[in-house]
């Protein structure tokens, strides 16, 4: 367990600085979510916002505060970690783990899962 502290605090420290550290900080939010393969509407539920939210976000038409980047790389980091350990312990601990209610788990798994998938593909057509 101490492997997944340790794989998720940095890569929690690594989306938060490279959004905090960006001259666009709404460009680098749509980037990462586009790049953890995360609709909109998948990111609204888990951070309990509106997709629109989001989508004004990222647009640049509302500026995100700390929360919203704190919250927005924890549920990044959480996918990473989901991704790195897949399959090695149960969503009840995961639950636990990372204080999500267990319906966010089931959601971040399958969007770990939607992106290894995708990342298979691409593999085989190489």
């Amino acid at each position: 367990m101490e492997l997944m502290r340790e794989i998720y605090l940095k890569y929690l420290k690594e989306i938060g600085g490279s959004i905090v550290s960006s001259e666009n900080p709404c460009k680098a939010i749509k980037k990462a979510r586009i790049r953890a393969n995360i609709t909109q509407e998948e990111l609204g539920r888990l951070l309990g916002v509106r997709r629109e939210t989001i989508s004004r976000i990222e647009c640049g038409h509302i500026f995100p505060t700390f929360e919203f980047v704190k919250n927005f790389s924890r549920i990044l980091a959480v996918i990473h970690v989901l991704k790195t350990i897949s399959g090695t312990v149960s969503s009840n601990f995961l639950s636990l783990y990372f204080n999500l209610p267990l319906k966010d788990i089931r959601l971040l798994l399958d969007i770990a899962l939607r992106t290894s998938d995708k990342k298979e593909e691409v593999r085989r057509w190489k």
